[in-house]
């Protein structure tokens, strides 16, 4: 029998548990299993491949497509699929501490039978708050799948064992005279890459957040080195590459015992059942090997439980010592016993390096450090600048550099972030215009604008953008509310607003400082104190005002809504909750309500 499974994920959580299953079919006998980010196939695939479709698939922002599901959940939109022949399973990956919990995996589900296609079970919603996260549902789900594909008997009750999952690696490394020519260049942008990377440099680059303050903020102004012009939009982001630390990279060749010059070439592993997934782009080219761990193997991420399964699969040996070694990394690995996992790995931030020197004993090889360890991806800063203002010759980014100590007192720092705030004056980047997903508005409407932190990086991008059409701008409404801690230490921009008032005259900026005085007032409690001005926004039957709401994803958005619902209740609505309930839904349906959030 065999199985495809398309995954959609945004930071990689998807993916690593679409291989994890693809291992469990394979355990449980299926001859051939298919892993393919979503994106990388076509509607039209699906019913010739003639075998069932099991679709993984994450959130990415408030309930929207992850990045390897966006064209494809663009196109089941179409109404020109006809999936009658598909038979199809959805599991969702999500948390329940947001607004839109799994809304990608409830939505796909419903599509796919709109569509005529065959659902073999009923979706599964894993939730990363559940005591064993995403696995507590998972696991007895799977057993389900199994037993409607005939699997296991369909009417023993049970779950499936994550541990037991076959043992194999994804890739063959070759070294030594069977590797052709090393494909190493000195420029970074010009390895193997899957998007239209080029280089820029910076142009200017300034702190501005106070020297005594405890985070570094810095705005970060970028060229394209060719000369080139950028080509974005407001909303779009610029998505970086950046190396593993000098320091790390030594220090895992120490490890795998591999020399700073060794040349590898790394192929397909596919003699174990696992065929056809979407592989990484350094696949087929020739390199160091010193090149492939700075660029492509995030050694600075936390370690995985998978990393620590493949880890306990190693070692060797009966005698004391390895067998309590081999049960600690088991324990450790083991989805249903989470917290001692959060507590060992996640909540001190140790990495694949550190986990190795940890375990000094267990030496795996490339090819499965490949396999396990999580790949080094783009990160995503929002562009704060505005082609039609600042000139299509630059790109403007703000950048918050993540240092932070853990429970344990280990000091941490965001690789991305920290490399560049680091950067120089004519030092080159390497990046891509990445699509956003704010919408910006064709014509002048009032806009409230909501901003946290670094949030302000878009909204900074739509104000200029605004300003660069006085004349069409120049009589609308719009409110800033940004939230801050301190007016002289962290309130970004604050010059600028009163530059732009000069072109946008009825722009009203309402700064929330949440550390000025022993009451900490939030974003959402400066709404709250201009409810009047709030309520006049959202009425529909005045306005079609666009409200954007951007920063940090945890708690700021549900406050922000919450404040808008009971502004809405109290002063449009009469007291009714049912009636601000349709106010803010009629705002959302019309595609004014935006959002640009993440998670810390």
């Amino acid at each position: 029998m065999s199985l495809v499974i398309l995954y959609g994920t945004q930071t990689g959580n998807a993916e690593a548990v679409a291989f994890k299953v693809a291992r469990l079919c394979i355990k449980r006998g299926m001859t051939s299993v298919q892993c393919f980010a979503a994106d990388s196939t076509d509607i039209t695939q699906w019913t010739e491949w003639k075998c069932p479709v099991l679709f993984i698939v994450s959130n990415a922002n408030q309930g929207e497509a992850p990045d390897t599901f966006r064209r494809t959940w663009a196109m089941l939109l179409q109404n020109r699929f006809d999936l009658s022949e598909l038979s199809y399973a959805v599991f969702g990956l999500g948390d329940s501490t947001y607004r839109k919990f799994n809304y990608m995996g409830k939505m796909l589900h419903n599509r796919l039978q709109q569509l005529g296609a065959n659902p073999l079970l009923t979706r599964g919603l894993g939730d990363e708050s559940d005591p064993s996260g995403i696995y507590e549902v998972l696991l007895p789900w799977l057993w389900q799948l199994w037993g409607s594909l005939d699997l296991v008997p369909a009417d023993v009750e049970g779950a499936e064992n994550p541990l037991e999952a076959p043992f194999f690696p994804l890739y063959h490394v070759m070294q030594g005279d069977d590797v052709p020519p090393a494909q190493d260049v000195v420029h970074e942008d010009r390895l193997p890459r899957t998007e239209n990377v080029f280089p820029v440099r910076v142009t200017n680059t300034q702190q501005i957040t106070a020297e005594d303050h405890f985070q570094v903020v810095r705005h970060v102004e970028l060229a394209r080195c060719d000369g080139e012009a950028f080509s974005y939009d407001v909303g779009d982001a610029l998505g970086v590459y950046c190396p593993n630390r000098e320091e790390q990279v030594l220090a895992m060749l120490e490890l795998l015992h591999l020399n700073v010059e060794t040349v590898v070439h790394v192929t397909l592993d596919t003699s174990h059942g696992l065929h056809k997934w979407t592989c990484p782009s350094y696949v087929g080219h020739s390199m160091s090997v010193y090149t492939l761990l700075k660029w492509y193997v995030d050694l600075d991420a936390v370690t995985s439980q998978e990393f620590l399964w493949m880890m306990s699969d190693l070692v060797e040996g009966t005698d004391e010592d390895s067998v309590e070694i081999r049960d600690r990394l088991r324990e450790l690995s083991d989805p249903r016993r989470v917290e001692e996992y959060l507590q060992y790995s996640h909540r001190e931030k140790r990495n694949v390096v550190e986990v190795l020197q940890d375990f000094r004993m267990i030496h795996p090889s490339l090819a499965l450090l490949l396999t396990f360890a999580t790949p080094l991806r783009p990160r995503l800063f929002s562009i704060s600048s505005s082609s039609a203002f600042d000139g299509c010759q630059t790109a403007h980014l703000t950048v918050g550099q993540l240092k932070w100590n853990t429970p344990l007192k280990r000091p941490r720092c965001g690789l991305c972030s920290t490399y560049l705030c680091s950067r120089a004056i004519g030092d080159s980047v390497s990046c891509f215009v990445w699509e956003g997903t704010l919408a910006t508005p064709e014509t002048p409407s009032p806009l409230l604008c909501v901003a946290t932190g670094t949030g302000i990086a878009p909204i900074r991008a739509l104000l200029r953008s605004c300003a660069a059409s006085p004349d069409v701008w120049g009589q609308t409404p719009i409110s800033l509310f940004f939230g801050c801690r301190f007016p002289t230490k962290d309130y970004l921009y604050e010059g600028e607003w009163n530059t732009l008032k000069e072109k946008l005259p009825l722009l009203q900026v309402f700064p929330a400082f949440s550390r000025l005085t022993e009451k900490k007032i939030y974003v959402h409690h400066m709404l709250g104190q201009e409810a009047k001005l709030v309520a006049n926004l959202l009425d529909s039957t005045a306005h079609k005002t666009i409200i954007y709401i951007c920063g940090n994803a945890k708690q700021m958005p549900d406050d922000t809504l919450n404040v808008l619902h009971q502004i809405a209740e109290e002063v449009l609505c009469n007291g009714s909750s049912d009636e601000a309930d349709a106010v803010m839904k009629h705002i959302a349906r019309e595609g004014r309500m935006q959002m640009d959030t993440w998670s810390a």
